[in-house]
């Protein structure tokens, strides 16, 4: 080397924004927010929502409590401490007033594969889909009745005068996966289990993760070895070809890919007759096992069933050859 050239710096990141569809264009890529908000923006409001979730792996400790109601209240005071504190600030205009006029927030859920699984039930059951309606009913009767209490307690925002409710939506069910880390190692959101043997890597540590329920059936069965898990890693996270598990506990630790993605999409639909906003729905697909026309056909039935959004298709390692039908679903069958 005889010399070394300045020529600039690069930026890391050139982003255009699409103002009138809520996009943006970085290094060329379109993308987009999570897709569980559904809320209006205009030249006058930029829409401000306040989200959370709750722990759906234990939903039997708080199903019975005021959980529910004391999150609704808890997001509430956190727009009017949003609204307080952003009053006047320059720029902050438009999203100051929308938050005054709506009061949005949205009560979402993590730990939902988790909590099936802790249960020993399969994500493509009828069980499954009855848990789905019971806990997504709960969350969206008790946070309404909070929101009620709290318009008698503090008033109606201006959109809602008339309703008796406090904030314009109360659900929406975010992506989490931070979230899911933090509170337990659960799943995220509602979204399936990708792996039952992985390499989280964090941002400062890289920690092996087992599943936790999986790890207990084979600790009983003396199964709970070094050779057991490296076959499950082998797999790619997949224990349909381990002789110790029943068909059914091969059922319930089915990994996302495995699982026929119509359960995704008829939960999703089962569920968003709760949800006031929307869902960020993934799915799990291989394009070399699925053709496009099938691909499709999922969109299309995700649509006529009401899901109102979806968010992201994954696709399939090389090393996992699970063959799936995607239009195939047990729970669908009775």
């Amino acid at each position: 080397m005889t010399d070394i050239e300045y020529v600039g710096q690069e930026d890391v990141y050139c982003p255009t924004t699409e103002t009138d569809e809520s996009v943006f264009i970085a290094q060329g890529a379109l993308t987009f927010n999570c897709t569980e908000i559904a809320l209006p923006a205009t030249p006058d409001e930029s829409f401000v929502c306040c989200l959370s979730s709750m722990n759906a792996l234990h939903y039997d400790q708080w199903k019975d409590t005021d959980a529910v109601e004391t999150l609704t209240r808890f997001l509430d005071a956190v727009m009017e401490e949003f609204i307080e504190e952003a009053e006047g600030v320059q720029f902050m205009e438009r999203a100051v007033r929308f938050a005054k006029r709506h009061r949005a927030i949205g009560i979402g859920v993590l730990g939902w594969h988790s909590y099936l699984q802790s249960k020993m039930i399969p994500f493509d059951s009828m069980d499954a889909m009855q848990e789905n309606e019971k806990i997504f009913r709960t969350i969206k009767e008790r946070s309404y009745e909070a929101s009620e209490q709290l318009a008698d307690e503090f008033g109606e925002p201006e959109v809602l005068e008339g309703y008796g409710r406090r904030n314009a939506t109360t659900m929406s069910v975010a992506p989490t996966k931070s979230s899911s880390v933090i509170l337990g190692q659960v799943s995220p959101s509602i979204e399936p289990l990708k792996s039952n043997y992985f390499v989280r890597d964090g941002a400062k540590l890289k920690s092996t993760q087992k599943n936790r329920f999986l790890e207990a059936i084979l600790k009983e069965r003396g199964e709970d070895e070094r050779d057991t898990w490296d076959s499950i890693g082998r797999k790619d996270g997949s224990v349909q070809h381990l002789e110790c598990l029943s068909d059914e506990e091969k059922d319930v630790f089915k990994t996302f890919s495995e699982i026929p993605q119509m359960a995704v999409v008829n939960q999703a639909a089962q569920r968003q007759d709760h949800i006031d906003q929307s869902q960020s729905v993934n799915v799990s697909i291989n394009p070399d096992e699925v053709s496009v026309r099938e691909m499709n056909k999922l969109y299309i039935e995700a649509w006529e069933k009401g899901v109102k959004s979806l968010y992201y298709q994954h696709s399939v390692n090389a090393a996992q050859q699970f063959s799936q039908d995607i239009l195939d679903c047990k729970a669908c069958e009775s």
